[in-house]
């Protein structure tokens, strides 16, 4: 199910389109060029602007940077940074895709720039590394690939959607967000208990203030746009942020409304070997068709005593421990069987598995189905061996937003991770500048 794109905005990009195509006949363009409109048109043609994979064979899909695979995908412009795309396709057979980036405003729906406002050196590139799986009971071919390269890289800061596609048949295999960070002014923040003393014991305050030296900012109102997200995750962002004052090079930000359940802390399966079982596995089945995994029974928290417990944040990594000598081709896959425990099912809505384990197939991985019989949600998801973390959350028929607390519970104690993302537009161009990034965290 696509996200819906803003008619004007698409209506823009077919007018600029349009544009290229006339001055193409007229002057006979160079094929750089002729390169550079039908990147324009690959931007027009992606149905959704978020983490995503388009097909059910594509799996255990990480963007992080290069040797630092729990960190969020973010890297500087002009850095020396890289940042590496990994993901499997079911199956022995290769095949030939491609990548691009698309340039994003603050709120993920693309800018109305040109690729080649946004892009230096070609509009697309091919994905040339790949491998085969190597003694696994389910085949697959896993792909990689690092960026930026020197013949196409960002020119300009802001969000990113890296599309991976079938050149042959223009079809979109995943989209994944990134960002491009140009700092130029600096954020101090700390999460507090809220003021709200009825909100003490279960949310979290974020307060920061930004400083913006020589940067010049010229209305803080019209031309500053800030998100905050919780363990990197955009589902929840917190947006629309409007400071409580500013004083000469100094934006404050200590808003009473700026709170975010604390939810709890991640649940988590190790299934890094096949031949043994960890702590939450109550059974291994091995048959020709490969391994079931039936994990221990989860139960509801929304009023247990807050445990701390160390976490990754809802993050996963590909680990095997049986005597894999390469991790991405040997690891195994395996059928993990979730069950959740309940009297009756939920009216209204969905219990959906979250976190990033399924972020790119949230409905066909995440949403759970009741069985009557056994008085449970039950889910059978394809993992690979590795180590994940995952939370449960309820869904309201027609709400975006989830709701945490209702199976999981909420404290003001829980280890998050928040990013603050400071976004600037002038009156002169057209597009969010990332210009300042912080993450802050709570002491456990």
């Amino acid at each position: 199910m696509f996200d819906h794109q803003p008619r004007i905005r698409m209506k823009n990009r077919r007018s600029k389109g349009s544009l290229f195509l006339s001055i193409a006949v007229l002057l006979l363009l160079t094929s750089g060029m002729i390169a550079a409109r039908e990147a324009d048109s690959i931007q027009q043609q992606v149905p959704t602007l978020r983490d995503s994979a388009f097909r059910s064979d594509i799996k255990s899909i990480l963007l992080h940077p290069v040797d630092f695979e729990l960190s969020p995908p973010v890297m500087n412009l002009n850095g020396v940074e890289s940042l590496i795309l990994k993901f499997d396709e079911l199956g022995s057979e290769h095949k030939d895709y491609a990548y691009t980036f698309i340039h994003c405003n603050a709120d993920w729906t693309p800018s109305d720039l040109n690729v080649s406002e946004y892009l230096a050196g070609y509009p697309t590139e091919q994905i040339s590394q790949f491998d085969y799986s190597f003694n696994t009971t389910i085949s697959y071919v896993n792909y990689q690939l690092i960026f930026p390269v020197s013949t196409m890289r960002p020119k300009i800061s802001g969000n990113y959607i890296l599309r991976v596609f079938d050149p042959d048949r223009d079809e979109t295999i995943l989209t994944a967000r990134f960002l491009v960070l140009d700092p130029k002014v600096t954020i101090e923040g700390r999460v507090q208990a809220p003021v709200d003393v009825t909100r003490r014991d279960y949310q979290q305050q974020i307060v920061f203030k930004v400083f913006t030296g020589a940067f010049q900012v010229y209305d803080v109102y019209t031309n500053v746009s800030v998100t905050i997200i919780r363990n990197f995750t955009w589902d929840d962002a917190f947006t629309g942020v409007k400071p409580r004052y500013v004083k000469g090079q100094e934006i404050d930000y200590s808003l009473d409304n700026m709170v975010f359940d604390g939810i709890n802390e991640y649940r988590e399966v190790d299934i890094k070997s096949l031949q043994s079982q960890s702590m939450r596995i109550r059974r291994i089945i091995t048959d020709p068709d490969g391994y079931d995994i039936y994990l221990v029974d989860d139960l509801r928290r929304p009023f247990t005593v807050y445990k701390s417990e160390t976490d990754i944040n809802g993050n996963f990594i590909i680990r095997s421990e049986d005597r894999a000598r390469n991790h991405d081709t040997e690891a195994d896959y395996a059928r993990v069987h979730f069950t959740l425990p309940y009297a009756a099912p939920l009216l209204g809505g969905d219990v959906f598995i979250t976190g990033k384990p399924v972020a790119f197939h949230p409905y066909e991985d995440g949403r759970m189905i009741y069985d009557f019989k056994s008085k449970c949600y039950e889910k059978e998801v394809l993992l690979k061996q590795g180590y994940y973390n995952y939370l449960y959350s309820f869904k309201k028929k027609g709400d975006p937003s989830r709701d945490y607390g209702l199976i999981e519970g909420n404290h003001f104690e829980t280890g998050n991770e928040y990013a603050i993302l400071f976004y600037f537009r002038n009156n002169a161009s057209d597009y969010d500048q990332l210009i300042g990034l912080q993450t802050i965290t709570t002491k456990k």
